[in-house]
């Protein structure tokens, strides 16, 4: 619990945080002046890859919120805009009882050149209703369906979570590897 505090606290931090710029004249009003937070939800579903998850589970649903902060970060020449999103999907038990995993994340988003697709990919943690709490990593791709001036953005694509777990003697172990087709529909909001 004390690892998920420290997570969200470092998340809400970089999420709010603003260049340092020195202007003489700057209130408080005109810190968020051109701030646009980004708030999304997502639906859809999500499927076991390997053959022993796939055995053990169905299909599920999962539902998410995401928000991103007001300006994007370079790194490494690139632009992304970082956020986090909550999640949480339902497998179907098949041979054993159905599974809940939550999870929460740290995202960058970007685009890259002549490429129509966004990717996002997070690093995070899950609560497994099984396994427990263990690390998580995800990247998605989307393919927006709305123009720039549009209200509302909608992005249709696909989404890679791997659960993973560090045990005692700090070697990586496989928890689940999963996939699924998402829809996202998102607004930005100004401050």
């Amino acid at each position: 619990m004390k690892l998920l505090k420290t997570f969200l606290v470092l998340s809400f931090c970089l999420i709010f945080a603003e260049e340092s710029t020195i202007q003489n004249k700057k209130n408080f009003k005109d810190l968020f002046k051109d701030w646009k937070l980004g708030v999304s939800g997502q639906i859809g579903q999500i499927s076991p890859i390997t053959s022993t998850d796939r055995s053990a589970f169905n299909p599920g649903r999962s539902i998410g919120l995401s928000m991103q902060a007001p300006k994007p970060i370079t790194l490494l020449k690139q632009n992304f805009i970082y956020g986090f999103t909550i999640n949480s999907s339902l497998l179907n038990g098949n041979t054993v009882s159905t599974k809940k995993i939550n999870t929460i994340s740290f995202d960058l988003e970007t685009k890259f050149k002549k490429t129509p697709l966004d990717f996002k990919f997070g690093f995070g943690i899950t609560d497994d209703s099984v396994y427990g709490i263990a690390g998580s990593g995800t990247i998605e791709v989307m393919h927006k369906l709305t123009n720039s001036t549009d209200k509302l953005d909608c992005s249709i694509g696909i989404r890679f979570h791997q659960i993973f777990n560090i045990n005692e003697d700090y070697k990586v172990e496989h928890v689940h590897s999963l996939y699924g087709i998402l829809m996202n529909i998102g607004k930005s909001i100004k401050l």
